[in-house]
């Protein structure tokens, strides 16, 4: 079974939404990428500040939020999707998709062999805001 269309824009909205509250103003603070091949991915990037250790633990809790205005159910939401579908989802510090030397906040897709995004996508793109 494939990743749900409607599902699969869910996780991406609510982690741009996420990107989009913390990234900074400049060109490149966004960025979106997919690997493909027979474990393809999906990465949003920003390049928002470290998230607290404390605050790292329950990104995936619900009703855990570190700002009074969030419901605390994105990232869970997020994870009760590919979890679902078979795919994982993780946050890591890492460096952008188009430069890995600017470090920022990236949350990572992983399908299950086979049950990605439709077939004929290019192995790699990357979107950059």
């Amino acid at each position: 079974m494939a990743f749900d269309a409607d599902h699969l824009r869910r996780v991406l909205v609510n982690l741009l939404d996420n990107a989009l509250r913390y990234a900074g103003d400049g060109a490149g603070s966004i960025q979106v990428a997919t690997l493909g091949g027979p474990a393809c991915s999906l990465v949003v990037w920003s390049d928002g500040p470290a998230l607290e250790s404390a605050v790292e633990r329950h990104l995936f809790e619900p009703f855990f939020s570190s700002q009074s205005r969030s419901s605390g159910l994105g990232l869970y939401i997020c994870r009760e999707l590919c979890e679902r579908h078979g795919a994982r989802i993780a946050y890591a510090r890492q460096g952008a998709p188009t430069d890995d030397k600017r470090q920022g906040n990236a949350f990572t897709v992983a399908f299950r062999s086979g049950h990605g995004p439709s077939a004929g996508t290019p192995a790699f793109d990357t979107m950059a805001a």
